[in-house]
């Protein structure tokens, strides 16, 4: 009876206004973006040159020789407190890591020790997937922090910035 009330009802509401590619208005293709001026035209109209790049900086040429080429700038000189924070950062998050495998491995075990149940086999699932993440994560940190080592070395920062 409800579904043939239902039925009833929906033939008698009138659908709302439905829209087709007809009712709208066309639309023009955006216009292509202007040439850029070649270098001599802005030194021959009074306008500044682009600035050649700084010694250490690289220039990265693009494929459309209208295009200006893209300067990224050098890396700035890093300091004694650039070193021992990021030292220190890396570290912190790695023995972080490290203790969360712990407890993770921890919680598997008193698990595993435990009488069975559904919510103990569900609880083993979330924590060995924890676990699972925590050690790439600490795999990754471990190589990060062999990669600051190396470029510490490679800058030859003071041994004391880093330890």
């Amino acid at each position: 009876d409800v579904a043939q009330r239902e039925a009833e009802r929906r033939a008698q509401v009138t659908a709302g206004r439905m829209y087709t590619n007809a009712d709208l208005a066309p639309v023009d293709a955006p216009a292509p973006p202007p040439a850029p001026a070649p270098v001599e035209a802005a030194t021959e109209s009074g306008a500044a040159a682009p600035a050649p790049p700084a010694p250490g900086d690289e220039v990265q040429q693009l494929n459309d020789p209208g295009i200006e080429p893209i300067i990224v700038k050098a890396p700035e000189k890093r300091d004694e407190q650039y070193w021992r924070a990021r030292a220190q950062g890396l570290r912190g998050r790695l023995a972080k890591a490290r203790a969360g495998i712990a407890t993770a491995e921890a919680r598997l075990s008193r698990i595993d020790a435990a009488p069975q149940t559904p919510t103990t086999v569900r609880e083993r699932g979330v924590i060995a997937a924890t676990l699972s993440r925590l050690q790439r994560d600490a795999g990754s940190l471990s190589e990060g922090l062999t990669l600051f080592m190396t470029q510490a070395e490679v800058a030859e920062v003071p041994e004391e910035w880093i330890r």
